[in-house]
């Protein structure tokens, strides 16, 4: 069984849990993503040849290529664990099987989509709180109150996030963050759609052992990215290194404790913002240690300007070589909450920018539960997978590219 680092989620995945403006969607989503898998199914055999296995199921099982499953049940243990899928027909998946395992395989057997091994450590109506699987890192937590009582308006479109250092309970933490002076209750509001009812929006969450992105179309609309993890610091024996990111879906200057719910408010323009509340990732502690929250900067590359997430920049494919440039990209943490210099600062896990205008555009809008995407096959380092994601409608405003091969530093 090979290593599989990073596991890719979608809306549209058959059994895939529905993202809504309802209470506990969300957690719903993540609890299926990341604690228990989903679209479990019968395995009727499995058999291999020279490493390939063939896995046999029932017609419409819905499995993908590219998606990574967990079988369970085969009394032979190299057919049990992770498998990247690697081609479909209406009734068979293939994936690599180490160990030349005896053929058929025997047991029952059953295989799903894979979780991604991270535990919930508290839980309560409506609320849940999330740790990695990384057991070196931070352990910091994420809580989610999913209950729609926040906020007044929009309610159950909206989730009340933080970060915590360490929890005892569901509602009992210490090192909260963000700053109560910033952001009322200690909560980022995390969109989730554009109506409160049980439609579903399309929705990507790429997650690692680390950290995990869940990328949103509220409406069907422009993207909102919201994340979560561990990123690696150049603070020396920084134990507080973790971050909490969201991406606002609201109008104008997106004002501290408001979550308007029409229009796009990014803010990921590659540069500082002067505005303390414009800021939308923070750090578990700031750099001196003492304080939580520290404000965290989400930096792309400005050279061509635009907003530095491959709005604009080199012709693609480049003219000279036919290469495909990108790069990864930074939080860098401001000294105060009215400067601009930085100082901790750390690539993000994971997340890359193109150096080109505009380069992937996608499957044009998201649509119903279907989010707009384009799989990149052998762009990533070492020959690596990414998943491109357009920021705006019709990709205007570049890409996010998320690494879905290797493991994210």
């Amino acid at each position: 069984m090979a290593t599989l680092p990073v596991k890719f989620y979608r809306s549209d995945d058959t059994g895939a849990p529905t993202l809504s403006g309802t209470v506990s969607a969300l957690i719903n989503v993540l609890d299926g993503c990341l604690l228990t898998g989903y679209n479990t199914r019968a395995v009727t055999s499995i058999t291999q040849t020279g490493g390939v296995a063939t896995l046999t199921v029932a017609a419409g099982h819905g499995f993908v290529a590219n998606q990574v499953i967990a079988v369970s049940g085969a009394n032979e243990a190299a057919y049990n664990g992770d498998f990247l899928v690697t081609g479909t027909t209406s009734t068979t998946l293939t994936f690599n099987v180490a160990g030349n395992p005896s053929s058929p395989a025997t047991g029952t057997i059953s295989a799903k989509v894979s979780p991604s091994g991270w535990t919930k450590a508290y839980s309560g109506a409506n609320k849940a709180a999330y740790q990695n699987a990384d057991s070196g890192g931070t352990r910091y937590v994420l809580r989610i109150d999913d209950s729609g009582a926040q906020w007044g308006t929009p309610a159950a479109q909206v989730a009340a996030v933080s970060m915590y250092k360490a929890m005892t309970g569901i509602d009992i933490g210490t090192g909260v963050s963000p700053p109560a002076a910033v952001w009322t209750g200690n909560v980022l509001p995390w969109h989730k759609s554009n109506i409160t009812n049980s439609t579903g929006q399309p929705w990507i969450l790429v997650a690692s052992a680390k950290a995990f992105y869940l990328f949103v179309w509220p409406g069907a609309l422009s993207c909102c990215l919201h994340g979560f993890g561990d990123f690696t610091s150049n603070l020396p024996s920084d134990a507080n290194n973790a971050f909490l990111l969201h991406g606002n879906y609201g109008t104008g200057s997106y004002a501290a404790n408001s979550v308007a719910a029409t229009g796009l408010n990014l803010y990921l323009n590659g540069v500082f913002s002067t505005s303390f509340t414009a800021q939308q990732a923070w750090a578990g502690m700031d750099y001196s240690g003492y304080n939580a929250g520290g404000v965290l900067a989400l930096v792309g590359n400005r050279m061509f300007g635009g907003y530095g997430f491959g709005e604009a920049g080199l012709q693609f494919p480049n003219p000279l070589d036919n290469g495909f440039f990108y790069s990864p990209l930074v939080f860098v943490e401001r000294l105060s909450s009215s400067g601009t210099a930085g100082v901790r600062c750390s690539a993000v896990p994971g997340l890359y920018s193109p150096q080109h205008a505009n380069p992937f555009p996608g499957n044009g809008t998201a649509s119903g539960i279907v989010p707009n995407y384009t799989v990149l096959t052998g762009f990533a380092p070492n020959g690596g997978n990414f998943v491109s994601i357009p920021i705006s409608t019709g990709g205007a405003g570049g890409n996010f590219l998320v690494d879905l091969t290797n493991a994210w530093s």
